[in-house]
């Protein structure tokens, strides 16, 4: 199996933007802000099927918010 991928120009960066997965509060449309609400059921499945997608990034860093 071979790397579909293109090979990518020395120096050149990619620069992902994720989302977190959701919640009880997305779906019922309140601000969450600051508070750490856990994924709902849907929110897991997006969350396992976006560490399957990133993994397949190779990515060199990762950063997240607090």
């Amino acid at each position: 199996m071979s790397d579909a991928r293109p090979a990518r120009e020395p120096g050149r960066r990619r620069l992902v933007l994720w989302r977190h997965g959701q919640t009880a509060w997305n779906v019922e449309r309140r601000f969450q802000g600051k508070t750490d609400i856990p994924l709902d059921e849907t929110g897991l499945a997006q969350a396992r099927r976006a560490a399957s997608l990133l993994a397949g990034l190779h990515p060199t860093a990762l950063l997240a918010s607090p």
